[in-house]
């Protein structure tokens, strides 16, 4: 509990028994235990889709490459079943945690299956966060009418455990200069708290971003419904199950 709200989150393993309580173990990738986490929860006023992580292999989940899988598709499908089951509504927030490495990649389908040959696991990481924020887009439209308010977010650079496993060339290079976790997540704390946010906009240090600010990196619109669709798809396929 922080400042009088109920906080939940999930990981795949807890350090900090003192949280227990509050903590659900789940990967990602497993999405049955998605939609049965989503079950669990309580009614929420916001939900931060923070999972990330850059796998060194190529490896797959559900028929997708695995960062998409998790980042994207899982954070879907708990996202839309909490939806289903009227436990995000009026006034309710969600915030995707995107990424400023996505400023740098146009959303490319043909990493999300059957790309070993392809992986590069920082490229995969940039697609599936412009993903995220296209999606974020077309729910934004298509839940107009519930009052929930969605939001992406770019934390900065960041000093944690993941970018220095992950990419420790860039720690070493830029370790003097990175946003403590606190501040990193400073921008998703005022998104829950503030009221009037637009829906659909992208977010960094408090302000309203650029979504493209490279031509070539802007998707065709039947790329982006394509890709909505896909998501859509499979959630119902996985509720199907």
């Amino acid at each position: 509990k922080t400042n009088g709200g109920n906080v939940q989150f999930t990981g795949r393993t807890l350090k900090n028994t003192d949280l227990q309580e509050s903590f659900h173990s789940l990967d990602m990738n497993n999405h049955q235990d998605v939609l049965k986490l989503a079950e669990k929860l309580p009614t929420l006023d916001a939900i931060v889709l923070n999972a990330g992580g850059m796998p060194e292999e190529y490896g797959e989940f559900n028929g997708y490459e695995n960062q998409f899988s998790s980042q994207l598709l899982g954070h879907y499908v708990l996202l839309r079943n909490l939806i289903d089951l009227k436990k995000l509504g009026q006034q309710s927030k969600v915030i995707w945690m995107s990424s400023g490495g996505m400023y740098f990649a146009k959303y490319d389908p043909r990493l999300i299956n059957n790309s070993a040959n392809k992986y590069d696991k920082v490229g995969y990481y940039a697609n599936v966060k412009r993903a995220q924020i296209i999606v974020n887009d077309f729910l934004a439209a298509e839940f107009k009418e519930s009052e929930i308010t969605f939001c992406v977010m770019h934390p900065g650079w960041v000093d944690t455990s993941g970018v220095r496993s992950a990419i420790p060339g860039f720690f070493e290079f830029t370790k003097k200069r990175l946003r403590t976790p606190a501040q990193g997540a400073d921008t998703a704390a005022w998104l829950i708290g503030e009221k009037n946010i637009p829906s659909g906009e992208f977010w960094f240090d408090r302000k309203e971003q650029k979504k493209v600010v490279f031509p070539w990196t802007k998707n065709t619109e039947q790329e982006r419904e394509t890709l909505y669709r896909l998501c859509e798809d499979y959630y119902q396929s996985i509720c199907q199950n």
